[in-house]
Order: structure tokens, then C-alpha cells, then sequence
């Protein structure tokens, strides 16, 4: 709230301010009367310079209180009269001896009164006009800034609407890709059966009790992959000895690839089944992060040494840690996609 005053003294005595009502004490806006004699509507006010209170308080002067109103600019108008008002009224006029005066410059004083007026009301009017287009220019901006709020909001709403359509699509995508990859596999495997023979090597096959060796027409070393694995009942040993084994078309499919981490990772499912995975690491125990988490089993330690060995004939360069690190990010990976999943079946 701003108040309009006249001081009663000081230096500033006769003079207009506009000043905030919490500077005049003991003022109570509801009580105020701005058509009230002078005795009601005068007051101590404080002249306050600057942040800091000086240590003797702020000096206090009279004044009286002319106007009231929540905004400032309201009150610079009613300054600018209530200037104008005093000026004229406590200015004497000049009254000039009628024996020195002649009738030219009777005639002026009128025109340069009116000059003078003209003169105050073209500035009061360029302070109305200076209010207004203020006022318009906050009225535009919030216009301008409710508008960009509503298109942000419309944003959001589709990519929401978006990003909800994608995950529905998802599952779906990977299905196709699944039954794709399947076929093609399908089709090398059983279209170039003669050229996985001449890569391979005829491996030895397991029947029963009894070892039927089959003879190789090439050597172990000469070949870029593993060596020659055995045969049984449509399975291939991963490596000689290991008596681990898995279909011919996951081991046609793992010797395919180029990288270490990603013949690690394919071996990986083709000799653990998903459950075993999930519910176990590479050595057992908990997460060293979450020592409170729930304790892992262990792999078979049988079926980790085949998958060390078998990477190791493929990529001589690589190193065990590298291999154990690539199972353990393949077991994670299949426990976040498990987390996901019911996280997408349950009920929101």
C-alpha cells in the first residue's frame, strides 16, 4: 500500500512524496479517510535512505496524508496535480504598474499563461501515455508467456502419448526379430551344410556307452574357431573333453561371431538355461554393492571352465577376467530385462 503526503515540516516542508504506509506510523488504511479534516489525516512518518537502520532509528517528520492506493503509479498522477495545484496557488502574482504598461503587453500575459498550461498538461498527458503502454506491455508478455506454458503442456501430452505406443510396440518387434533370426539361421544352417563340414571339421559323436571317432581331414590349428567338437543326439561338444554340449544350431550360430564378448554372451545361453541364470552368478554371493541382497548360486563350474576354454581356442588374445566379466554383464542384462517386464505386466 502507497501513500500520497504533504510534509508539515523539515526540509521538505509543503513538498509532495509518495511513500509506503508501513512508513507512516500508526496509519490504518481501514480507518482513513482521504475526505477527512486535516486533524485525522495527520501523521508521523519516517524518511527512510537505504538498507540499514541507523543506530538512532530512521528521522521522523509531519506530514499529511492526501491519497491512498495498492498501486504507485495510481498516486504519481495525483502528484503531479496536487504540484501543479500548490505551484499555482502560492505563487503571487505580479501585479505590474499600470502607468509603465502598454497595451502589448496586456495582451501577452494571457498567451504566455496558457502556454505554461498547455506546457503541464502535454506532460501529464506523456505520463498517461508512458502508464498505458506499460501496462500493455505486461499484459502482452503474460499473454505470450501463457501461450508458451499451453504448448509446453500439448508437447509433453504427445510424447507421453509417443513413448507410451513405442513400449506397447516393443514386445512385438523383438517377437519378429526373434522368428526372423530363427529362420535365417535355419536356412544357412541347412543350405550350406557342406561348408560348416569343411569349417568344422567331422566331429566325433557319442553313442551310449561306447565313442565312435570319426576321421578329420583337416587339422585343429589351421581352422580360425574352436577345435573340432563331438556329436550327440543333434548336440556338438563346445570343446574337446569338456563333455559340455549344446544344439548344432546355438554352436553354429556362437562361432559366427566376430568379438569375444559377444561369443562369450551367445555361449553363455546356449549352455545355462534362463532360470539358472537369473537366480545364480559366476562365483555365488552377494552383490558386493548390496550386501544385503539375496545370495546367488554359483554357476557349474564344469560348464564355466568348457566356455573359458572354448573362447580361449577361438580368441587366443583374450583373457580370462574379460571373459568372466562378459558372463556376469549377460546375467545382469537378463535380470533387468526380467525386472522390466513385470514392471510392464503389473497393474499401474
Amino acid at each position: 500500500m502507497y501513500l500520497l503526503v504533504k510534509w508539515s515540516s523539515g526540509s521538505d516542508k509543503y513538498k509532495i512524496s509518495i511513500i509506503p504506509a508501513v512508513w507512516v506510523r500508526n496509519f490504518d488504511e481501514d480507518t482513513f479517510e482521504e475526505n477527512g479534516d486535516i486533524d485525522s489525516r495527520s501523521y508521523v512518518a519516517e524518511w527512510r535512505s537505504g538498507k540499514k537502520t541507523p543506530r538512532g532509528g530512521w528521522p521522523v517528520y509531519d506530514c499529511e496524508v492526501l491519497k491512498m492506493s495498492a498501486k504507485e503509479s495510481d498516486l504519481k498522477i495525483n502528484e503531479v496535480d496536487q504540484t501543479e495545484n500548490k505551484t499555482a496557488a502560492s505563487k503571487r502574482l505580479i501585479m505590474r504598474n499600470k502607468r509603465y504598461m502598454d497595451d502589448s503587453s496586456s495582451d501577452s500575459e494571457p498567451i504566455q499563461q496558457n502556454k505554461k498550461m498547455s506546457a503541464k498538461q502535454d506532460r501529464c498527458d506523456n505520463i498517461l501515455k508512458k502508464l498505458k503502454a506499460a501496462h500493455e506491455e505486461v499484459d502482452s508478455e503474460a499473454d505470450q508467456l501463457m501461450a508458451l506454458k499451453n504448448k509446453v503442456e500439448k508437447l509433453e501430452e504427445e510424447n507421453n502419448s509417443l513413448k507410451h505406443k513405442v513400449v506397447q510396440a516393443i514386445p512385438a518387434i523383438l517377437q519378429k526379430l526373434e522368428v526372423l533370426e530363427q529362420k535365417t539361421c535355419e536356412r544357412i544352417i541347412y543350405s550350406s551344410d557342406s561348408d560348416l563340414q569343411s569349417r568344422y571339421g567331422t566331429p566325433t559323436r557319442s553313442t551310449g556307452n561306447s565313442t565312435e571317432a570319426l576321421a578329420s581331414s583337416k587339422s585343429v590349428l589351421s581352422a580360425p574357431v574352436s577345435p573340432p567338437p563331438m556329436k550327440a543326439a543333434g548336440k556338438v561338444e563346445i570343446h574337446p573333453g569338456s563333455k559340455v554340449f549344446v544344439e548344432e544350431l546355438a554352436w553354429a550360430l556362437t562361432n559366427k561371431a566376430t568379438s569375444c564378448s559377444s561369443f562369450v554372451r551367445s555361449l553363455t545361453l546356449a549352455v545355462f538355461d534362463v532360470e539358472t541364470l537369473v537366480r545364480s552368478n559366476l562365483r555365488g554371493g552377494r552383490n558386493k554393492r548390496q550386501q544385503d541382497g539375496e545370495r546367488k548360486d554359483a554357476l557349474d563350474s564344469t560348464k564355466d571352465h568348457a566356455i573359458y576354454a572354448a573362447t580361449l581356442a577361438k580368441f587366443p588374445t583374450a583373457t580370462k577376467s574379460q571373459i568372466g566379466s562378459t558372463i556376469n554383464g549377460k546375467i545382469a542384462e537378463l535380470r533387468h530385462n526380467l525386472r522390466k517386464q513385470n514392471s510392464d505386466k503389473s497393474p499401474d
